[in-house]
Parts: C-alpha cells; sequence; structure tokens
C-alpha cells in the first residue's frame, strides 16, 4: 500500500510539473522544469515525520505537501488551533524543499467547515469566516512566508468527489473559491499559486475536465484515488 501510494504521488507530482511551462498551459516545457513533489508521512514508530522528510529530500524531492482540514484548525469560528500552524512555520523554512499547502474546506468525503457554520459555500458567513481564516493562518506563518519556500495553496482537495455533476453545488463552491482566491492573493501576492486538487479521473475525461477547468491554473496537482 505505502509503495503504490509513493508511486502514485511520484506520479501526481510529475504531471503538475509536466503542465508547468508557459503560454496557456498547452506547451510542453523541458525537462529541467519539472519538479518532484511528494506527501511525506511518519510511516512507523521508529521513522518520524523528520526522518522521513529528510529521506525524501536524500532521494531528490524538492516539493513537500501539507494538508491542513479547516475545521481541524478551527473547529468554531473564530477560536483557531494554531499548533499546528506554528510547527509547520518552524520546520519547513530550514530546508530546502518548497511547500504546497492544500487547505481543505471541502475535501474527497464532503465540507469540512467548521461546526457552527451550516450555510452553503457561497454563502456570505461561510465566505468571510474562511476570509478570517486565512488571514490568521498568514499571521502564524511569517517565517515561511518570507522564505520563499511557499509555491503552491490549494483550496480543496478532489473537490469533484463531492460536487460531481451537479451544477449547483459547483456554482456554490465557485462563488467560494474566486473569494478565497482573491484573499490569498490579498495575503500572500501572486508569487503564491492557487487552485483546487481534482481526480485523476478529471484528467482523462473531456466533460469531467471542461467541467472544472474553471477552478485549474495552468499547473495543476491531478490527484488518484486509492
Amino acid at each position: 500500500m505505502l509503495i503504490r501510494s509513493l508511486i502514485t504521488l511520484i506520479t501526481l507530482l510529475l504531471l503538475a510539473g509536466c503542465s508547468s511551462g508557459g503560454g496557456s498551459g498547452g506547451a510542453t516545457p523541458s525537462q529541467g522544469a519539472r519538479i518532484l513533489g511528494m506527501d511525506v508521512k511518519d510511516i512507523s514508530p521508529t521513522v518520524n515525520y523528520a526522518t522521513a522528510y529528510a529521506q525524501a529530500m536524500a532521494t531528490g524531492v524538492r516539493e513537500v505537501s501539507i494538508s491542513l482540514d479547516w475545521n481541524s484548525l478551527e473547529n468554531n469560528v473564530g477560536v483557531y488551533d494554531n499548533s499546528l500552524p506554528d510547527v509547520i512555520d518552524s520546520f519547513y523554512p530550514s530546508f530546502a524543499g518548497d511547500i504546497t499547502l492544500v487547505l481543505r474546506p471541502l475535501d474527497t468525503p464532503g465540507p469540512r467547515l467548521p461546526t457552527d457554520l451550516t450555510g452553503n459555500f457561497d454563502d456570505q458567513n461561510v465566505i468571510t469566516a474562511f476570509e478570517n481564516f486565512l488571514t490568521n493562518l498568514h499571521s502564524r506563518l511569517s517565517t515561511l512566508n518570507t522564505s520563499s519556500k511557499l509555491k503552491w495553496i490549494h483550496i480543496g482537495n478532489e473537490i469533484d468527489a463531492n460536487l460531481g455533476s451537479d451544477s449547483k453545488k459547483r456554482a456554490q463552491w465557485q462563488t467560494f473559491f474566486l473569494a478565497a482566491k482573491a484573499k490569498v492573493k490579498n495575503l500572500w501576492g501572486n508569487d503564491v499559486n492557487v487552485s483546487n486538487v481534482v481526480q485523476f479521473s478529471v484528467l482523462n475525461d473531456a466533460a469531467k475536465r471542461a467541467r472544472y477547468l474553471i477552478f485549474l491554473t495552468k499547473m495543476v496537482f491531478f490527484k488518484k484515488t486509492d
């Protein structure tokens, strides 16, 4: 299972790097433009995260993604758990690898909202709460922010698994995403790219790809389900 996951992740990041050339995303860059990335995890009691991260860097990994559920850092609106962002800010800037944050207000199984938010994604209360969440997160990552190592912020993980072909839900998510993207750009600037994560099946299906194109930039992490 671990080997399969690693292969999937390597393939995933190579696919992302393949679309990093200029233009509208159709050009194929040289091999030197590609970056190998991986989602690093501690895999046993004897291999902790720091060791796994060092091993990944030693094998040539140059980008690591970090996934954060919105409700795990803000279970109730305005009440933030900053312990993990503080660890991120102290750990990653001292290493060579770049960072991608995968923020998950929406994940494969469904929404990850604070428990006291009951609206749809286009509800202004939901949008405002997430904008405030981003403001707080930005304030806790001061060292990472100035290190130039934060390259990507993905808002939503495997969004197609939940939104599917439901045009109403996609429209609600679009309103939320565009507001969140604008807030990210306001906080982090244009050097940080903003996109969504979709499942690998979207890449191979023209109809699905058309539905989700608005949420994707020219570099995209296409994620494969287990």
